[in-house]
């Protein structure tokens, strides 16, 4: 039985597969690969190097590039998904329940994220696996003693600082039970000998770091020259050894809603009836379920996990609580929380069918109904795997064939149309899928040099980019503001490329340049070379022709695959770019063009205030002032902008003729102007 739904299970995943990048850090993971480089910090190298003979030993008739690295995250998935099926086993003994465990087992796998993450390039499944198998066998040594099990033990801790670091909130749980059992556990001199043997193996996978660096690949996130250069490389100083990012806030409210993020994000996943077998599992470990001292002690140590890798890492954490891109971001970190939540369901069914077999002994006394009447309970509990099946199975299945990501990647590779170009990239969407394209498609790349802005400022990147890309001119200073290397980096080799990039970067010491808008991406210009007619038919060339032109259509027909944060972030990107189109149309009056544009960046981004910024412009322009000032107050009754407020205080001095008009919208300002500082202004 359990070998034929694993086996359901792999198909599944199997055919639904992606054979392309998802978004978030896929694109930087597979290039990374491509290039035998590694990835951002903490470089992965486990995954990094499993993911070079992947890419190296599986053919290509069939996978891709990023498909044959996705396979790592399908058999992570299903190893974990065993390593869960033998904790159970090890715990319960003689009193597990199979069909209970394989119940629990088909929640776990259809559920969203541990579904979706089978199916893309990412690190998090294996980072499941490698922290399943160290509490797997801390249980093992729990139980028996072997030293065998403690040396697997030290080698899987090893191999998970190789791979992703919070593994280590599972340390906590490990170092609990050891303590209940310190007084049984002798150890000898070489046994700590051969414990520390056995870390370092599985530590050894960092080696793969240094022999990259050696061979100066063109993805490197890291100077790996010195031990420091590692240090910071492992703790990951770039972006703050000890936070997840720069983006943290210390506010206390947002902590405290990460809480019901949390909440409201396994509710989504398991719905009503998983949370409601979850504290049925918490209640009949704590009161009904007839738990020896041992079993007490591992539920406590699922307590733990259940609480470090959950409440303690989210609160922790604190990650923004707006846009897609860093709810997707979050949304992954509970791959390994759900496995652990998981235990309590299973705890959840036992309770559940121990309360249900206690009632019907109490009423039935017909022998046959009673068997009916349990049996018919195993058997109605199929309903909550299949629910979750058909909840998400469009969101996850509309992934197979999409390819809004790549086609991402080759729009803004498209877009830099004048060779040879230089693109600089930021944001992580825009870099990490340009990035697969560029490493993968090398038509679409001749001529052109991708270039990590963020990066340029960097020793190593810097020789990197020396190796790789002999006639370009580096900067060769180093500073500590990136900015200052990317006006000096585009100063020396504007001559000789055309500069594009996704951001308009400061252009002191350019007086006769500007960043003018080719659709995703802005080009550096020459201000007596701007022609606007020439440059408003590039705009209308790059939409029309754009690979995603089809987003529009789809968001509005609700495509499933937007259910997805990181798809559903593309259509950011997309807007931007309309709105920056819309933006220069409508200083070169081409209304009509610009009005279009904003209505399409509307139907991407609704949330995003400034369409109702660049169509109150249109409506000014039109003359249509009370329009105008309509559309500008939706946004300013939503956030107090002082963009917004400044639109409306040029409808009042460019657009409405009568004083009577111009003093009513000065008095609204002065209304608004009355909760904002007006040094702010």
């Amino acid at each position: 039985m359990e070998v034929l739904v694993l086996s359901l299970i792999a198909f599944l995943y199997l055919t639904s597969l992606t054979n392309t990048i998802f978004g978030g850090d896929a694109g930087d993971l597979v290039s990374a690969i491509l290039t035998s480089g590694f990835p951002h910090p903490p470089g992965y190298p486990f995954y990094t190097f499993l993911g070079i003979i992947f890419n190296q030993l599986i053919p290509n008739f069939y996978f891709s590039a990023a498909g044959k690295i996705t396979l790592i995250s399908f058999i992570s998935t299903l190893g974990s998904i065993i390593t869960f099926f033998f904790i159970l086993k090890t715990i319960f003994k003689k009193d597990f329940n199979r069909y209970f465990a394989i119940l629990t087992i088909l929640i776990l796998a259809l559920n969203y994220v541990i579904w979706l993450y089978s199916i893309v390039p990412e690190v998090f499944p294996l980072n499941t696996f490698i922290t399943l198998l160290i509490f797997y066998f801390a249980l093992k040594y729990f139980f028996t003693q072997q030293k065998l099990n403690l040396l697997f033990l030290s080698f899987f801790i090893g191999l998970g600082f190789s791979h992703h670091h919070t593994f280590v909130l599972v340390l906590p749980s490990i170092i609990y039970l050891f303590l209940k059992i310190k007084e049984k556990i002798t150890l000898k001199r070489k046994d700590f000998f051969f414990l520390l043997l056995a870390f370092f193996l599985g530590f050894s996978f960092y080696l793969y770091i240094f022999y990259s660096y050696y061979k100066k690949p063109e993805i490197v996130w890291g100077e790996i020259n010195s031990f420091f250069g590692f240090l910071a490389l492992f703790l990951r100083q770039n972006y703050g050894t000890f936070v997840p990012g720069s983006f943290i806030t210390q506010i206390p409210t947002h902590r405290l809603l990460q809480l019901k993020n949390l909440f409201l994000f396994t509710l989504d996943d398991f719905t009503f009836a998983g949370i409601f077998l979850f504290f049925l599992g918490i209640l009949g470990g704590l009161k009904y379920l007839p738990f020896n001292r041992e079993k007490k002690y591992i539920f406590n140590a699922f307590l733990i996990n259940f609480f470090f890798f959950g409440s303690f890492f989210f609160f922790y954490a604190n990650f923004p609580l707006t846009g897609n891109f860093f709810f997707g971001t979050l949304e992954r970190f509970l791959h390994i929380y759900y496995f652990f939540f998981a235990f309590f369901i299973y705890l959840g069914f036992q309770t559940f069918f121990l309360l249900f077999r206690a009632i019907i002994n109490k009423y039935l006394s017909n022998q046959f109904l009673k068997k009916f009447s349990l049996i018919s309970i195993i058997f109605l509990f199929l309903v909550i795997p299949t629910g979750i099946f058909l909840r998400n199975n469009q969101s996850i299945l509309a992934l197979k064939n999409d390819k809004t990501a790549e086609n991402l990647g080759i729009d803004v590779l498209n877009n830099a149309d004048e060779i040879p170009a230089i693109i600089l990239l930021s944001q992580d969407t825009v870099l990490f899928n340009t990035q697969y394209v560029y490493y993968t498609q090398k038509k679409i790349r001749k001529n052109k040099i991708i270039i990590h802005a963020n990066k340029l400022y960097t020793p190593y990147y810097k020789e990197s980019l020396k190796i790789h890309y002999p006639n370009l001119k580096i900067p060769p200073k180093n500073s500590k503001n990136k900015d200052d290397d990317i006006q000096v980096f585009m100063k020396i080799n504007k001559d000789k490329y055309h500069i594009y990039s996704n951001e308009r970067y400061p252009l002191e010491g350019f007086k006769n340049y500007d960043w003018i808008p080719y659709g995703i991406l802005f080009k550096l210009t020459e201000k007596s070379k701007i022609d606007s007619k020439m440059n408003a038919e590039k705009i209308t060339n790059f939409w029309k022709n754009s690979l995603n032109k089809k987003l529009v259509g789809k968001v509005k027909n609700r495509h499933p695959k937007f259910r997805n944060f990181f798809t559903a972030d593309i259509l950011r990107i997309y807007s931007i770019g309309l709105q920056n189109s819309a933006f220069y149309l409508l200083e070169n009056n081409y209304l009509s063009d610009a009005f279009y544009y904003i209505n399409q960046s509307l139907i991407l981004a609704p949330d995003d205030l400034d369409n109702y910024f660049l169509l109150s412009q249109y409506y000014q322009l039109k003359k249509d002032c009370l329009i105008a000032e309509k559309t500008i107050d939706k946004a300013i009754k939503i956030q107090k902008d002082n963009l917004y407020l400044g639109q409306l205080i040029n409808i009042a001095e460019k657009c409405y003729q009568s004083k009577s008009e111009q003093e009513r919208i000065k008095k609204k300002i002065n209304q608004y102007l009355q909760k904002i500082p007006l040094n702010r202004f």
